[in-house]
């Protein structure tokens, strides 16, 4: 083997002991050099003003590949729910069951608050519930629900959605956002969702205009209800002697 043959195959091995010592080659996307390791920015907590209002954002992460908005649940139950369904089902060990709204659902309204702040396409971001707690799943879910940590969920998703420019300018805003959201801002927001949730003339939903309907449901037993002048678009309903 003559000098050159040897000197290349030198280089060539201690390319790979430098690779894997600095944690891997690098992966290009757009011209944007990302190393495997992604960084990740966190921020938890995060109150969002929306057109209804305001919304709490557990948590978020930003990195190259893309803004995570994360609603977390702790139960320590069997939770039946499907990624249609308007509500999903606790059920505890003693047989007690409690009903919640979708997290998707609410997850999607947390999505569209941080589109629209963050002012980045809707496909830069990704929507993951995870549960906590002493729970399982028991009906198949998206691959987006998930029981425990979603760290690596978050750290294996492939591919480059936002740069480095694009992450900074989201972390200042998200970094303005965390720091606003103060005691007395998260009073201001549950002071928000309770008056919305007790108005008999307003759906807490879309909108519309609450009005009072009766079941035509064999079943059902013939007291009113309030329901949202907007179904089936819009299926909220609420008992009247609840309110």
């Amino acid at each position: 083997m003559d000098t050159i043959a040897v000197l290349l195959v030198f280089l060539t091995i201690v390319g790979v002991v430098l690779a894997l010592l600095l944690g891997g080659t690098s992966r290009h996307a757009g011209g944007i050099s990302v190393p495997r390791g992604l960084k990740l920015f966190a921020f938890r907590n995060v109150i969002v003003p929306d057109e209804r209002g305001t919304t709490e954002i557990d948590a978020v992460f930003v990195g190259n590949t893309g803004v995570f908005v994360i609603e977390s649940k702790e139960y320590n139950a069997w939770i039946f729910g499907a990624e249609g369904d308007e509500r999903w089902t606790a059920r505890y060990i003693d047989g007690s069951t409690h009903q919640f709204q979708n997290p998707l659902r609410q997850n999607f309204r947390h999505v569209m608050a941080l589109v629209a702040r963050l002012r980045l396409p809707k496909d830069r971001f990704h929507s993951l519930v995870v549960f906590s707690g002493d729970c399982e799943l028991k009906t198949p879910t998206p691959a987006n629900v998930l029981v425990g940590s979603c760290e690596n969920y978050v750290r294996r998703m492939d591919g480059i959605r936002l740069t480095d420019i694009e992450v900074s300018k989201a972390c200042e805003v998200l970094r303005a956002l965390e720091s606003g959201s103060s005691k007395a801002a998260l009073e201001k927001h549950v002071g928000h969702l309770h008056a919305r949730f007790s108005n008999t003339t307003t759906c807490p939903k879309c909108g519309g205009a609450l009005v009072e309907r009766r079941s035509t449901k064999p079943t059902s037993d013939g007291r009113p209800f309030l329901g949202c002048r907007a179904f089936p678009r819009c299926t909220y309903t609420r008992r009247i002697d609840a309110t």
